[in-house]
């Protein structure tokens, strides 16, 4: 059974591919591939989360988690529409 927290990295690698910036499987697993496709979630916005600068990638995770939930969050909202 895989923990909450892969599942959680799992859905976040998903919506990072989504959004192009993701481009290995949906594992959970928080390596290479995944952080950097982070990195390019928080250079592509305008005004990067002061969290998404840290250099703790449990943080940065956290951060990058939060984003797409809201970017999901928009997007079913637009579709509702």
């Amino acid at each position: 059974m895989r923990g909450a927290e892969q599942v959680r990295i799992a859905r976040l690698q998903t919506s990072l591919r989504s959004l192009g910036l993701y481009h290995g499987r949906a594992d959970g697993i928080a390596g290479p591939l995944t952080l950097r496709a982070t990195d390019r979630l928080f250079r592509a916005l305008p005004h990067p989360p002061t969290a998404g600068r840290d250099t703790r990638p449990d943080v940065r995770l956290a951060a990058a988690c939060a984003l797409t939930a809201m970017v999901e969050a928009l997007q079913a909202h637009d579709a509702r529409r």
